[in-house]
């Protein structure tokens, strides 16, 4: 299945892939909020939307994240859930 790319040839969904991999690699545990944040990348600026939220297992959160033009935050390019576990 081929990605939708901006005519950038961006690819909005590989951005919030590596967001994800940045949590894994950090090994971070996010307190439960949403946060909201721009990037940068293949020419255009991406907005970000990340809900982190509690899941039954306290040591597993669930992340969504979700990706719109910064000059049409209306309009969602991507979402992508993730999941991440607390190390010890």
């Amino acid at each position: 299945m081929a990605r939708s790319r901006h005519a950038s040839g961006c690819s909005p969904r590989g951005c919030l892939e590596n967001r994800v991999a940045e949590l894994h690699a950090r090994r971070a545990f996010p307190d439960t909020a949403t946060t909201n944040s721009t990037v940068a990348q293949g020419g255009i600026t991406l907005s970000l939307e990340e809900v982190v939220s509690a899941t039954p297992n306290p040591t597993i959160r669930r992340v969504d994240i979700a990706a719109s033009q910064a000059r049409d935050p209306g309009r969602v390019l991507a979402r992508l859930t993730a999941y991440v576990s607390q190390t010890q």
